[in-house]
């Protein structure tokens, strides 16, 4: 059952074995069986692997083993296949050796393939790298169920110089990447973004197919790109109020991009879609420029103030 389960979710036995997906069973009690190994009752709740009462917390479901960085198994996630559950998946609390927000799933079997030119793929769930694998696609880590954070940024760079963020298709995903993506720039990490048009990368490769996935990795669109496609949504654009506040919000956000080409493109483009003088972009993107520079270094005065006069204690 738990096979055909998997057969039906597009998931053959060569996929199943490459991320040791496994199944728990109620007929079968992990917890009897490691008490009998005299490991205490006390551990394995620590563990999250059983409940107060000493019973499995995971039975009658296919189990997705989630790994730290280095490979180990240090958590589980159980999804019911042969009955009706609210809960479709069940995951393990955080533990001593599980902490969600420092994980990124197949990130061990990512960093043994990557070359530090290369990119890699963030998602947002682990049956989106799962799903990714199937296409050929083995760059591709995703969080714990957890935001990206500064932690997950750092070991990023550790094994490239480029991300491509492959967010799901809807406002979450969207508001995802727009959260993630200063996180990953403050590291100095080059960032690509892949829109989908469906919920999620997993429901993207099953409807479109692998070369329509591949034709998105190839082909990813730079953040400017998205944050302009991001600014529109829900703005009238026939509208000539509104479209001077999106006008305004795109500007306030190129000003922070670096690559000087870039900027003057995307203002030509503006210019050209909107049939507005480029000057006139061009002057207010001047003006937030030179007032975002004046904030800049009176923050570094104020810093570097601080720093020289010592407080009642002595201490910079």
């Amino acid at each position: 059952n738990a096979y055909e389960y998997l057969e039906q979710r597009k998931l053959d036995k060569d996929t199943v074995k490459k991320f040791k997906v496994g199944l728990s069973l109620s007929k079968t009690s992990l917890t009897d069986y490691l008490l009998s190994k005299n490991i205490p009752l006390k551990e394995l709740i620590s563990l999250g692997i059983s409940n107060e009462s000493g019973t499995d917390i995971f039975a009658n479901r296919i189990m997705f083993p989630l790994y730290d960085l280095q490979g180990n198994v240090v958590a589980f996630s159980g999804r019911v296949y042969n009955i009706k559950d609210p809960s479709k998946y069940v995951n393990t609390k955080e533990t001593k050796i599980f902490k969600k927000g420092n994980l990124l799933y197949n990130y061990h079997q990512a960093k043994d393939i990557l070359k530090k030119s290369e990119s890699i793929i963030v998602m947002e769930g682990f049956m989106d790298v799962i799903r990714a694998s199937t296409a050929g696609v083995n760059n591709c880590v995703a969080p714990m169920g957890t935001s990206l954070t500064k932690y997950h940024a750092n070991i990023l760079k550790k094994i490239t110089n480029n991300v491509i963020l492959c967010f799901d298709g809807d406002e979450a995903g969207r508001n995802a990447t727009i959260h993630a993506i200063p996180i990953l720039e403050s590291v100095g990490l080059n960032i690509k973004i892949i829109t989908l048009e469906e919920k999620d990368p997993d429901e993207f490769i099953i409807k479109h197919g692998r070369d329509a996935f591949l034709d998105k990795i190839n082909n990813p669109i730079n953040v400017i790109d998205f944050k302009i496609n991001y600014l529109s949504k829900e703005k009238n654009l026939n509208d000539t109020k509104e479209t001077s506040i999106y006008l305004d919000e795109v500007i306030r956000e190129l000003i922070k991009e670096r690559d000087d080409i870039l900027v003057e493109l995307t203002l030509k483009k503006l210019s050209n879609r909107f049939n507005m003088e480029f000057s006139t972009l061009k002057d207010r993107y001047d003006r937030y420029k030179l007032e975002s520079n004046k904030r800049e270094s009176k923050d570094n005065f104020i810093v570097k103030k601080e720093d020289k006069f010592p407080n009642k204690y002595g201490q910079a």
